[in-house]
C-alpha cells in the first residue's frame, strides 16, 4: 500500500515536473496580455489629459472668438458706412454727370448762336461799309417820292438800326451766359474729379476691411477647426482605447479558457480579409504615410474578418466611414486590424469573431474616393499616431500592384 502511494507521489511530481515549464510559458503569455492591457490604460490616461487641455484651449479659442466677433462686428459697421458713402457719391457722380451733360448741350447751343450772329454780324458790317455807313441810310429816306414811301423809309432804317443793336445785345449776353456757363462746368468738374478720387479710395478703404475681415474669420475658423477636429479625434481615439481595453479583457478570458493551445504560426495566422484589385500599398503616399493597403472592386463585395478575435468597435467614423476594429492575440502577441470604408456592418462591439467572418460588405464611406476596403494591421494595440502599424505584406501573402487577390 505505502509502494503504491509512494509511486502516485512520484508519479505526480513527475508529471507536475514535465508540465511546469509550459504552464509557466501560460503564465508569462497572460502576464503579457496584462501588461499590454495596462499599457493602454496609460495611454488612455494620457490622451484623457490631452484631451482635457485641448477643451481648455477651445474655451480660450470661444473667449478670443467673442472678441473676434466684436471687431467683426465693428468692420461691418465700417464697412456699412463706407458702402453708404460709396453710394451716396455714386449718385452725386451721376447726377453731376447727367449736369454735365445737360449743361455741355446747353453750351453747344450757345456757341451755335453766337456763331450765327457773328456770320450776320459780319455780313451786316460788309454791307455797311460797302454802302457808306449812315450816309447811304439818308440817301435812302430823302431819296423818297412820295411821303409815304417817305414814313416806309424811316420806318424800316429804324428797324434795322434796332435789329443790329438787339443782335449785338445778344450777342454780349450770350457770350457772357457761355462764358459763367463754362466757369461752372470747370469747376463742376473738378469737384467731379475729387469725388471720383474719393469714391476710388472708399473702395480701396472697403476692399481692405472686407480682407481684414476674412482673413480674422479664416483664422478664427481654421483655429476653431483644428482644436474642434483634434477634440474630436482624441475623443475617438479614448473610445476605440476603452473598447480596446475590453476587447483584450474579453481575449485574456478567452486565452484562459484554452489554457495553453490556441497558438497559430503567425504566417498562417492572418488570411486576405476580401477579393479585389490591390490598388495602393503600405507606406509613404503623396506626402504622407498610408498606414495600411487598399484593396478595390467595383462589386459590393464582402469583408471578412482576417483573424479570430474580439471586435473592438463596430461604428462609423468621419475618416474611416463605415468600420470594425478587431483585437486578436497570437502566441501572447495583441495584435489588432482595422477594416475601413464598408458600405455597411455586420458585426458588433465586444462580438467573438472566427477567422474568415463576414464583418461586412465594401463600400466608399468616409474620406473615400472610389469603392475599395482600406485594410490595417498593428503589431500591438490600435493608437491614434499609428506607430504599431505594421505592413500588411508581412503577414499575408501580397500580389503585385494593381494585380487581383
Amino acid at each position: 500500500m505505502k509502494k503504491k502511494l509512494l509511486k502516485g507521489l512520484l508519479s505526480l511530481i513527475l508529471g507536475l515536473s514535465i508540465l511546469s515549464p509550459t504552464l509557466s510559458v501560460f503564465a508569462d503569455k497572460i502576464s503579457d496580455l496584462q501588461k499590454e492591457r495596462d499599457r493602454i490604460t496609460n495611454n488612455k490616461n494620457a490622451i484623457d489629459n490631452q484631451l482635457k487641455n485641448t477643451k481648455e484651449k477651445i474655451k480660450a479659442i470661444e473667449k478670443e472668438k467673442t472678441a473676434i466677433d466684436k471687431q467683426i462686428e465693428a468692420l461691418d459697421d465700417s464697412i456699412y458706412d463706407t458702402t453708404s458713402r460709396i453710394t451716396e457719391l455714386e449718385t452725386q457722380i451721376s447726377g453731376m454727370d447727367a449736369h454735365l451733360a445737360e449743361v455741355e448741350g446747353h453750351i453747344a447751343l450757345l456757341q451755335e448762336k453766337i456763331n450765327k450772329r457773328n456770320d450776320l454780324i459780319r455780313e451786316r458790317a460788309v454791307a455797311f461799309q460797302e454802302t457808306g455807313g449812315s450816309l447811304n441810310f439818308l440817301e435812302l429816306i430823302f431819296g423818297s417820292q412820295t411821303f409815304a414811301q417817305f414814313v416806309e423809309r424811316v420806318s424800316t432804317v429804324s428797324t434795322i438800326v434796332k435789329a443790329d443793336s438787339e443782335i449785338l445785345e445778344d450777342q454780349v449776353t450770350d457770350q457772357n451766359d457761355l462764358i459763367r456757363v463754362e466757369n461752372e462746368v470747370k469747376a463742376t468738374k473738378a469737384e467731379l474729379e475729387t469725388m471720383k478720387v474719393q469714391f476710388e479710395d472708399y473702395k480701396k478703404k472697403l476692399a481692405t476691411q472686407k480682407k481684414e475681415k476674412d482673413l480674422m474669420i479664416k483664422k478664427l475658423d481654421n483655429e476653431q477647426n483644428s482644436m474642434e477636429n483634434t477634440a474630436l479625434g482624441l475623443a475617438e481615439t479614448t473610445e476605440i482605447l476603452n473598447k480596446q481595453k475590453v476587447a483584450i479583457d474579453k481575449l485574456i478570458i478567452e486565452e484562459q479558457k484554452k489554457g495553453q493551445g490556441g497558438s497559430v504560426p503567425i504566417n498562417g495566422f492572418f488570411m486576405v480579409p476580401t477579393q479585389g484589385r490591390y490598388s495602393s500599398g503600405f507606406g509613404p503616399r503623396g506626402g504622407s504615410k498610408h498606414n495600411g493597403i487598399d484593396i478595390a472592386n467595383p462589386t459590393s463585395v464582402p469583408i471578412y474578418a482576417s483573424a479570430g478575435g474580439v471586435v473592438i468597435r463596430s461604428y462609423y467614423s468621419s475618416s474611416y466611414g463605415h468600420c470594425v476594429f478587431i483585437s486578436h492575440i497570437n502566441n501572447g502577441q495583441i495584435y489588432t486590424t482595422v477594416y475601413a470604408h464598408m458600405s455597411s456592418r455586420a458585426v458588433s462591439e465586444g462580438q467573438v469573431v472566427s477567422r474568415g467572418q463576414t464583418l461586412g460588405m465594401m463600400g466608399n464611406t468616409g474620406q473615400s474616393y472610389g469603392q475599395h476596403l482600406h485594410f490595417e494591421i498593428y503589431k500591438g494595440e490600435w493608437t491614434g499616431d499609428h506607430r504599431f502599424a505594421v505592413n500588411p505584406g508581412g503577414y499575408i501573402s501580397l500580389p503585385p500592384l494593381g494585380q487581383w487577390f
